[in-house]
């Protein structure tokens, strides 16, 4: 979520349905599913974050997959 905190999220009754969301503002994390599946989303998050920031911090630049080359993948 671009915007609010977990708190607010849980107080207005909106029903949150991902299995993960994160709360960009505050860099709380919200988990819907069991915690292997939580575990496993939590250590990939982390994995992801470290590349990225090693990928940053050594001067290069993060390109991302486009379209075509996730379907040629699936």
């Amino acid at each position: 979520m671009e915007r609010g905190n977990l708190t607010s999220a849980l107080i207005s009754g909106n029903k949150i349905s991902n299995k993960c969301t994160i709360f960009r503002e505050t860099g709380e994390v919200y988990y819907t599913c069991e915690r292997k599946e939580a575990q496993t989303i939590e250590e990939t998050l982390c994995a992801i974050l470290f590349i990225t920031e090693t990928i940053i911090k050594s001067g290069r630049h993060i390109c991302t997959m486009d379209e075509a080359g996730k379907d040629f993948i699936s």
